[in-house]
């Protein structure tokens, strides 16, 4: 997952990043998470790891090839 910034002219550049594993969003009913953002260091926008942001979401993922399709609105 990257966080991205916006130059003046529209151009874009990731400058923070998460790593993150797929197998930890199979809950079809997860918790919020909060993770912190890793600073690119080759681009050097973010030098600071605490300046590199904090996002919170849930996040579920399904495959429906292998496990056929889910109802999420039966999830709160």
């Amino acid at each position: 997952m990257y966080l991205k910034f916006k130059g003046k002219f529209g151009g874009e550049k990731r400058i923070c990043f998460l790593k993150l594993s797929l197998t930890d969003f199979n809950n079809p009913n997860p918790e919020l998470k909060w993770l912190q953002f890793e600073p690119d260091l080759a681009i050097g926008e973010v030098e600071e790891h605490y300046k590199a942001g904090i996002v919170g979401f849930r996040l579920s993922i399904h495959d429906i090839e292998n496990d056929g399709p889910i109802n999420f609105m039966q999830y709160p």
